[in-house]
């Protein structure tokens, strides 16, 4: 189903772009729909994710281009929820942010959770 694979980092030449210096996007270039051997987009999604879990230190989600520069320019980040923390100590925001985490990978339905990192 995949054809190409096209990446960017960084914000654009002209500022923009929502996205940091150090974000990339990844687009795959897909064949016509109608020469797909799976069934549908989720199946596509389901077979691409088993090959990034095998990556370590990865974090991606999946998502339309323009639904996702919604999003970041909403609520300044990638997804269609996010949850903040603020604090002085470095250290400590990354361990709340990781049991936040682990704590949303048990909510039936959630998928591509993950903590930015700082």
């Amino acid at each position: 189903e995949i054809t190409g694979v096209v990446a960017r980092a960084g914000s654009d030449e002209i500022g923009l772009d929502p996205m940091g210096l150090n974000q990339t996007d990844t687009f795959l270039v897909l064949k016509p729909r109608e020469e797909w051997q799976l069934a549908n987009k989720d199946a596509l999604i389901a077979k691409v994710r088993t090959v990034l879990d095998q990556m370590p230190g990865i974090k991606y989600s999946f998502t339309q281009p323009i639904d996702m520069r919604v999003s970041e320019m909403i609520i300044g980040v990638r997804g269609d929820l996010a949850i903040k923390v603020f604090g002085p100590d470095l250290p400590t925001l990354n361990q709340i942010a990781a049991k936040i985490e682990g704590v949303m990978k048990t909510v039936p339905g959630n998928q591509d959770v993950y903590t930015v990192q700082n």
